[in-house]
């Protein structure tokens, strides 16, 4: 668009005034009033002479006063001709003068949105017709913010994103007024729209680092020396091609024991140092020269600008940890279970507590092993077995047998009134999820086969996916720690705080009591508020695991599915081989009796032989085995007998205890029974010995008396008179028949 006098549109020209010289831009012609319109610009008249490139900040343009002018055309002759209107030519640099391709991504997205708004800037023809009937540019800002809004309401994508638009550039009329005084600055043109980037030093542009070259000066604030004037050396700022070598480098060094000093250090020497070979041949490397490489807060704040801060964090652990523990949650572990009973989650730990043994108080038997069985939909406890044994499939197998066995069966097995604080009492599950130790075996799959449930089984290593069952654990430590003697908090970091395993005063049949109490309290008293929905408020559920299980079940959402109880002994408990002696059932060192006292088998046992009779165990209760006994369809309990090596609720671990006390007792006291045989060996083999030194002594004549009369002799009383007066000893014999050993019989039988 050409103006009258040769002046052309959107170029720039300096005005001398009474307040002074500025330099102005021309917008467009008003053939209507027959006046030139122009605008001030931010511009320096200095800036302008001769050819050097015109550097204008951005505080300028922001503080730019938006005035507009007008200079009518007879005017504009006789002030050229004064030198009071001067057309000046000014080259900027950095991105209003790059095109749109030459930028980088971010700062194409931002141009296209800027472009598209102002658009009617652009249009000399729009600009024309503004100013013929007004003096501003109101009614162009107006229609620019319209746009806006129908833009960013167009590019939104179904994920609330903009598609190729910076999310985060809000535009306002403040904004748009921004982008005028830039086009009133830079012209009126396109790539006067371009972001500056480049001349920016807020978080995310990159101004104090970037540079456009090697050896230009670091942009942003100067240093502390530079301003006192005491550095020796110019920071330079980094290339685009140096940056992204830069951050290569950070990406694999800032990781799992890494550092921002370590990431430095790296850098600089794989990138600014270089090898030198001294004249011993000893090889050295050399930085650059000061100045000529970033410096550390440099490359800190270009790391922390490029690479995100959650990329940063997820770098200092390992990915499985990451995902584990602080990844971004979705959903929950209730998602998709329809209702109580249809989903149980199990999982095992090692109990922080030391228990003691049940034969001997004075044993430490170590932690135990527990078992946790949770219903997902209600969070409640349905059921929990205690062992000391490693985990296995069959301890697994026992905390199901305990989870839907009776309560009552429960209470007579374990010798104390088994809390019942779920109604309906839980059931067969449909679903048991788990994770993939010793659920994933062939008896775990046959058991589930043939009662009827399926399995699901989490991935390895990620016990976030079963919360529900992993989250209870912490709950029964915390709450047995400082109430429970002998338990103890392994997160705790102070050593001396934690307590001496020493004081540890509960058995394991003790301990299987206080967790059926404490999982009661559990059922009855934990919060579930977050759980509350419009269905639960109308039908006034109590809000605990006790009370969203009985409202699931009643209102028919929960899943229950029985089992007799010979199949559950069948299916869930371990197997143990009992045999049928003449005085009952034995089963290890211990005898078992039925409850109804039939002593057929054992009758049977006696005419016929022994023989084995197939049988289940539950190894935390010793005092019951169940038995399928011949010529009979079920499971029959079995009862302890009185007076057998442990008592009637100890555990087969108590059992094993006794066991190995037996055996040291065995080995230990086997020296002194050997030291008393060969004591009273001792002893008579002097009494043989003497005797027959004795013997010989008399020369071993032929006795001159028949046996009885010997003994009768021998029987005969005791007299004064010598042994060679054989009438006397005869007459003293027919006087007294009963002699020494005669009298000593009569005494025992009680004759006078």
């Amino acid at each position: 668009m050409t103006m009258p006098h040769d002046i052309q549109a959107d170029s720039l020209i300096r005005i001398e005034e009474q307040s002074g010289v500025a330099i102005w831009r021309t917008i467009c012609p008003d053939h209507l009033s027959g006046t030139y319109v122009l605008a001030r610009t931010p511009i320096v008249c200095e800036q302008v002479v001769g050819e050097q490139e015109v550097t204008i900040s951005a505080s300028s343009v922001r503080n730019l006063q938006l005035t507009v002018r007008r200079v009518p055309f007879d005017d504009m002759p006789s002030m050229i001709g004064l030198g009071l209107f001067v057309p000046v030519e000014c080259k900027f640099r950095g991105a209003v003068t790059q095109s749109l391709p030459g930028l980088s991504v971010a700062a194409q997205a931002s141009a296209r949105l800027r472009i598209a708004v102002m658009s009617a800037f652009l249009d000399p023809e729009r600009l024309m017709t503004n100013f013929r009937t007004s003096d501003n540019f109101g009614l162009l800002v107006r229609e620019a913010y319209t746009k806006a809004q129908h833009l960013r309401a167009e590019t939104r994508e179904p994920n609330g994103k903009f598609h190729d638009l910076p999310v985060n550039e809000s535009i306002s009329r403040p904004i748009i007024y921004q982008w005028l005084k830039c086009l009133i600055t830079y012209g009126f043109r396109a790539s006067s729209l371009h972001p500056r980037f480049d001349e920016r030093g807020g978080s995310g542009t990159g101004g104090r680092i970037y540079g456009h070259g090697t050896g230009r000066r670091k942009p942003g604030r100067r240093s502390e020396a530079n301003r006192l004037g005491k550095a020796s050396f110019a920071q330079t700022g980094q290339s685009e091609e140096e940056q992204v070598r830069i951050i290569a480098l950070a990406r694999s060094q800032i990781g799992i024991g890494g550092s921002y000093r370590k990431a430095y250090d790296s850098v600089l020497a794989t990138q600014y140092s270089h090898r030198i070979r001294g004249p011993n041949g000893e090889v050295a490397l050399t930085l650059r020269p000061a100045g000529q490489y970033p410096s550390f807060d440099q490359f800190r704040y270009l790391v922390k600008t490029r690479i995100s801060s959650l990329d940063r964090f997820a770098r200092r652990t390992t990915m499985p940890h990451f995902t584990r523990n602080h990844r971004g949650l979705h959903g929950c572990s209730r998602d998709g279970v329809l209702g109580p009973g249809h989903v149980y989650a199990i999982d095992s730990t090692v109990a922080d507590a030391y228990l003691r043994s049940g034969f001997d108080r004075t044993l430490l038997v170590g932690r135990p092993v527990v078992y946790w069985v949770v219903d997902v939909w209600s969070t409640a406890i349905v059921g929990f077995y205690v062992c000391l044994a490693a985990p296995s499939w069959d301890r697994a197998k026992c905390a199901l047998f305990c989870t839907i066995a009776d309560r009552d069966l429960l209470s007579r097995l374990f010798g104390f009134t088994f809390p019942n604080v779920l109604h309906p009492a839980p059931t067969l599950m449909a679903r048991l999820l788990c994770d993939r130790g010793e659920y994933l075996s062939e008896g775990a799959s046959r058991t589930a086969q043939e009662v009827g449930y399926s399995v699901e089984y989490n991935p390895s290593y990620r016990p976030d996916l079963r919360g529900t069952g992993e989250r209870f654990h912490r709950i029964a430590k915390d709450a047995q720690f400082g109430f429970v003697p002998g338990a103890f908090d392994a997160r705790r970091k102070e050593l001396d705080l934690r307590p001496d395993k020493s004081t540890a005063t509960l058995t394991l049949y003790e301990y299987y009591a206080y967790l059926a109490y404490l999982a009661a309290e559990y059922n009855v008293t934990a919060d579930r508020e977050h759980l509350f929905t419009a269905e639960l408020a109308a039908s006034c559920v109590d809000m605990t695991p006790a009370g969203l299980w009985a409202w699931g079940h009643e209102v028919g959402l929960g899943y229950r599915k029985a089992i007799g109880q010979d199949e559950l002994v069948r299916s869930f408990l371990r197997q143990a081989p009992l045999k049928q002696l003449e005085n009952g059932i034995h089963f290890e060192r211990m005898r078992y009796l039925p409850a109804d006292g039939d002593a057929e088998l054992a009758c049977r046992a006696r005419c016929f032989g022994r023989f084995d009779v197939p049988g289940y165990a539950l190894p935390a209760v010793a005092g019951h085995v169940f038995a399928d006994l011949p010529d009979t369809n079920s499971v029959t309990l079995l009862e302890h007998a009185p007076l057998q090596v442990v008592g009637e609720y100890d555990s087969f671990f108590d059992y094993a205890d006794a066991e190995a006390q037996r055996l040291v007792n065995k080995v230990t006291g086997r020296h002194a029974i050997d030291q008393s045989r060969v004591n009273y060996r001792e002893k008579m083999r002097e009494i043989v010995d003497s005797a027959s030194e004795k013997t010989q002594s008399v020369g071993g004549e032929k006795s001159r008396l028949s046996v009885r009369d010997a003994r009768q002799q021998e029987m005969a009383p005791q007299s004064a008179t010598t042994v060679s007066d054989e009438c006397a000893a005869q007459t003293t014999v027919e006087e007294e028949p009963q002699g020494r050993i005669g009298a000593l019989i009569g005494k025992m039988v009680g004759s006078p």
